[in-house]
């Protein structure tokens, strides 16, 4: 493979597409966002959104030797996985977590696997610096019949700027 300069719009859709690969997820339920928020539609859906961290740096390094045609991107890709379910009393939260089918924990087991260590790659070629690795994790509970659990994983990239 050889490595060639990612756009943001490429890696954004390598991630989604490997995420419905190794999941067996279909694209209305795997999809991009700007917001990894948003709470899905449906009562009992399980959805993972694939969103860019709203801020990201630029490495002081970029020109050495590359100029401006380059810029080294360093960013996190947010993945959320929302399960709208509901199957514990109120102030209980055990099946949130833990629930054979819809359990948060579990859910975010097959998206660390799938993207922890994995380098998305375009027509063949690797498009980023490194592979992905994950930085941080978050669950929260919008409401009493929502729940989230969102992992944030290191990205860095060449930019292309020609």
């Amino acid at each position: 493979m050889a490595m060639i300069d990612g756009l943001p719009s490429v890696i954004l859709e390598a991630i989604a597409a490997r995420l419905r690969s190794q999941l067996s997820v279909a694209e209305p339920l795997c999809f991009i966002s700007d917001n990894p928020d948003e709470t899905p539609p449906s009562a009992g859906e399980i959805y993972y959104i694939v969103s860019p961290a709203p801020k990201g740096t630029f490495d002081s390094r970029c020109f050495d030797g590359g100029g401006q045609g380059v810029m080294t991107v360093n960013t996190m890709i947010i993945v959320t996985v929302h399960s709208s379910s509901q199957r514990d009393e109120p102030g209980r939260a055990k099946e949130m977590f833990t629930h054979a089918n819809s359990g948060l924990f579990l859910l975010a087991k097959p998206v660390l696997k799938a993207l922890a260590g994995w380098a998305p790659d375009a027509s063949s070629d690797i498009i980023v610096n490194q592979p992905l690795f994950p930085d941080n994790y978050a669950w929260y509970r919008p409401s009493r019949d929502n729940s989230s659990f969102q992992v944030a994983f290191h990205l860095q990239f060449d930019w292309d700027m020609s």
